[in-house]
């Protein structure tokens, strides 16, 4: 489990992620974070260990950056293969 973009409940696709920060307001449990760089914003899973699964996140995510594991792998999330490399589509 990358610690930056999933936690047991919830996955992050930061190239979906269009910087609204309305999952970083919802989060209860301050999970969720900022990267603000020149040109590079997204979401980040600062606290993956502090999720609940509550899915308020993945409630306001209009983009679908964020989205429930629900037992799936990120390969069956994202449809990438990472045993294929960096970028395979599944």
């Amino acid at each position: 489990m990358s610690k930056r973009v999933e936690s047991k409940f919830v996955m992050l696709d930061r190239s979906r992620c269009e910087a609204c920060w309305e999952c970083i307001a919802i989060c209860p449990q301050t999970v969720l974070g900022k990267i603000e760089v020149f040109g590079h914003r997204h979401a980040v899973i600062n606290a993956g260990d502090r999720c609940a699964g509550c899915q308020r996140c993945v409630k306001v995510c209009t983009t679908g950056a964020l989205v429930s594991r629900e037992g799936r792998s990120a390969a069956e999330v994202t449809g990438v293969d990472a045993s294929r490399g960096s970028g395979a589509r599944t």
